[in-house]
């Protein structure tokens, strides 16, 4: 499988990942999809800088044989999301899997989300899996709750079912999916936040889709390094606009849910005004459909500082004990501590 071209032969798997060539992980990151136990598949990275990083993207420090399983493809700035879509036009394989520059995979996340796929018997399988989150303070598995589709993607994603449990996540360095499916519905070009939900939820709708979650943390998934990343972007003004864009195709009580946990606490944060705290509450109570669970989670993300919440976090969680798998790769379990106050709030700090 060295040199799938040379043999004829096209790959099954395409590794899509965009950069703009300043990640510190991005040789990392391209290393782990190179050295999956599942070696039938070449890695697409697209180069999103606005002026191109040339050859070689920054901190690699091997020649790319374009002949072999690493491409390297240049979109000229477009951002994230038009970035994927150009990495899905131009891979090869009938599956593509998603790794943002900053992450890493375990050496087994193919082989186990292609065995997931295959014995789908539906047309279009969304696979995912759980993550290790890595932050200069602390990693713990996440999330604690895995999606088995017996709900809508929204309901799982936002609505927060008790105080221990935690809400919902997708993010784009898990998913696999048919590349038919990526022609069909796209990452939507443009956007600022909320990218993977945004195509979830679209995909979620479309005929022969089904989103399947495996418990095995399969990603590295870096955060909170002090980086200006998407996934922390503190506009509330952008995030409610996005989600009143997907009012129609979202449950109501999901609506509401998305307010409380996403809009709350960027609106304290910014500092918003009474009157923008007025259209929030608004449509929190009005636009969706709250629940006296929503609401206390609504003003538990009000009051209480995200510096406070990252604090209990990293109180509450640890890293666990690891263990070789057959592949080499590590195992992670979660590790419950003993019941403190920080255990009963754990569920609710977390923050996309």
């Amino acid at each position: 499988m060295e040199d799938l071209q040379a043999e004829g032969l096209a790959p099954m798997v395409s590794v899509v990942v965009p950069t703009v060539g300043r990640s510190p992980w991005l040789r990392q990151a391209i290393q782990s999809a190179l050295q999956q136990s599942y070696a039938n598949c070449e890695v697409v990275v697209v180069d999103d800088s606005a002026d191109g990083f040339g050859e070689c993207p920054r901190g690699l420090e091997w020649d790319l044989d374009k002949g072999k399983r690493l491409r390297v493809i240049h979109s000229g700035g477009v951002g994230g999301s038009a970035a994927r879509n150009a990495g899905v036009k131009a891979s090869r394989g009938e599956w593509i899997a998603f790794l943002d520059d900053d992450d890493e995979w375990m050496p087994d996340k193919l082989q186990r989300q292609m065995e997931v796929a295959l014995r789908s018997e539906e047309e279009f399988a969304v696979v995912s899996c759980r993550v290790v989150v890595r932050t200069p303070r602390s990693e713990y598995v996440f999330p604690r709750r895995v999606y088995g589709g017996e709900e809508r993607i929204e309901e799982y994603l936002f609505c927060r079912k008790g105080w221990a449990v935690g809400g919902g996540f997708v993010q784009t360095s898990t998913l696999l999916a048919r590349r038919e499916l990526l022609l069909r519905t796209p990452f939507a070009a443009g956007l600022i936040v909320h990218q993977d939900w945004d195509w979830l939820l679209r995909a979620s709708r479309e005929e022969g889709v089904r989103i399947r979650m495996l418990d095995e943390p399969l990603v590295v998934y870096r955060t909170e390094d002090g980086r200006g990343t998407v996934s922390r972007n503190v506009d509330w003004r952008t995030s409610l606009n996005w989600v009143r864009g997907h009012a129609w195709r979202m449950e109501p009580r999901a609506y509401s849910w998305f307010i409380a946990v996403q809009c709350a606490w960027k609106a304290r944060a910014a500092g918003a005004s009474r009157r923008e705290w007025a259209e929030i509450v608004w449509s929190f109570c009005f636009e969706g459909r709250p629940t006296v669970r929503a609401a206390m989670h609504f003003a538990f993300f009000v009051w209480f500082p995200a510096v406070w919440r990252k604090r209990i976090r990293d109180a509450a969680w640890r890293r666990s004990a690891t263990a070789k798998g057959k592949n080499g790769g590590e195992r992670w379990r979660l590790v419950s501590r003993p019941r403190t106050l920080s255990r009963c709030l754990r569920g609710v700090i977390w923050m996309k």
